[in-house]
């Protein structure tokens, strides 16, 4: 756990996560202090920058830097299909969206690291169920609730392209 954010920054940079967003919360002026308290290490920065920088320049982000907005094309029938399927997929049940962690956080750096489908630690110890984890794989809430009664449709072919 980070006392501050110049702290949260070192810790960040240094666990190779390069980039935060959607904004700045702990970078803008974190990574700064964390540099000047001696938390961090310029050539850890350099180096996050230098991972960021290489990924830009593989994706063409110097030679096309922005986006053609004519080129973009809004409400295609590709888009509405994947919306439809995706739509479907709620309505029947398949997919739940949901705030369900896609990581488990342990209770203490001793259990670390921690693996909620493992019976061993990396090292070969036996995970230690008194120290588990606070937050276990999957924990978090549901945002769907919902029942069906007297359903019915309207017409027997309903239409794709947005027309009624």
């Amino acid at each position: 756990m980070a006392r501050d954010e110049a702290e949260a920054s070192a810790l960040t940079l240094e666990a190779g996560i390069d980039v935060e967003l959607p904004r700045f919360t702990c970078f803008g002026t974190g990574v700064e202090e964390a540099l000047t308290r001696g938390l961090l290490s310029m050539k850890t920065v350099d180096a996050a920058v230098t991972r960021v920088l290489v990924e830009k320049s593989r994706l063409g982000l110097f030679e096309n830097p922005y986006t053609n907005e004519d080129a973009i094309t809004l409400g295609a029938p590709e888009h509405r299909l994947v919306a439809a399927d995706a739509f479907a997929g709620v309505l029947y049940g398949d997919i739940n969206p949901a705030a369900k962690l896609p990581v488990s956080i342990p209770r203490s750096a001793v259990a670390m690291p921690y693996f909620y489908n493992h019976k061993l630690k990396s090292a070969g110890s036996p995970i230690q169920p008194e120290l588990g984890a606070v937050y276990p794989f999957g924990h978090g809430i549901s945002y769907t609730t919902f029942a069906y009664s007297d359903f019915a449709l309207r017409r027997s072919l309903v239409p794709i392209d947005g027309e009624a």
